[in-house]
């Protein structure tokens, strides 16, 4: 197998990054940032992250106000949202727009998440 592709989890929340890279680590290799503010830093030190995933709600900057930097500089990477809150318009619009490719709820689904994270790098990679 060939060197694991580089995701960017950001929370703010420990226990959530702590079980995020648990579960994903086996597959990816999993960057964790607790703002918007340091996974933006991550993000300049690692141009081969192939995609985020962020919590929508959290001090600083919510996690789409985040992702809107990240597009600033590189608006092909995809990103996505992981909530325990339900949809919100701006989120719904976020999803319309392909600013995020999808929003997923808290507690998350593993399967879910690497089967759309898959389906993704392996389309824009064709």
């Amino acid at each position: 197998m060939g060197k694991k592709k580089k995701l960017l989890y950001v929370d703010d929340e420990e226990m959530n990054t702590l079980v995020f890279k648990i579960t994903f680590s086996e597959t990816y290799d999993v960057l964790i940032a607790k703002s918007g503010l340091s996974g933006l830093k991550i993000l300049r030190e690692n141009p081969d992250i192939c995609f985020i995933i962020s919590d929508f709600k959290m001090d600083e900057m919510n996690g789409l106000e985040f992702i809107k930097e990240v597009k600033k500089s590189n608006d092909k990477l995809p990103c996505m949202i992981l909530s325990g809150y339900h949809q919100t318009p701006e989120i719904i619009d976020a999803i319309k727009t392909g600013v995020i490719v999808d929003c997923l709820k808290k507690p998350f689904n593993k399967v879910a998440i690497e089967e759309l994270i898959d389906r993704i790098i392996n389309t824009d990679s064709d």
